[in-house]
């Protein structure tokens, strides 16, 4: 494979990800696992300011997680133009807690010319299902200006 955005994020793997072009992905401090294309998995330690008043992560941040995710995971799609979130939807099914891990595991569903459909699965301890998020991203009409972002 001769991608250079994967290949960029490949050198990132194990680390947090200071230096992110996402500013929201250095706030949730996400370390990258692994990185195809099409694919991302990354995890991150929930903490204080995450939760919510019940001592549970905020639905909020599960879902900011996840499209973050979704968003990385389309830069590593081959595209001549931009795409954006067209709408995404998010499903809970178990709460993390103050010092959890959890981990983020993306899969690109539908790759068109003017549509991508991405999932973005969220586990915590010993692979328990916590959230699932769809997205259907669609192409903003702003060419890449340069073959390093293709």
């Amino acid at each position: 494979m001769n991608n250079p955005i994967v290949a960029a994020m490949r050198t990132k793997i194990g680390e947090v990800m200071h230096d992110s072009p996402s500013h929201l992905m250095r706030w949730f401090q996400t370390i990258l696992t692994e990185v195809d294309e099409g694919r991302i998995v990354a995890k991150m330690q929930i903490r204080q300011e995450m939760i919510n008043p019940i001592g549970t992560l905020h639905g909020g941040v599960f879902a900011a997680f996840a499209d973050d995710l979704i968003g990385a995971t389309v830069f590593t799609i081959p595209t001549t133009h931009h795409f954006v979130s067209s709408h995404i939807n998010t499903e809970f099914f178990l709460p993390a807690k103050l010092g959890d891990e959890i981990t983020g595991i993306t899969e690109t569903t539908h790759r068109g010319r003017t549509l991508i459909n991405i999932t973005c699965t969220i586990y915590g301890a010993k692979n328990r299902l916590l959230a699932r998020a769809t997205s259907t991203l669609v192409s903003s009409g702003i060419e890449k200006k340069a073959t390093s972002e293709n």
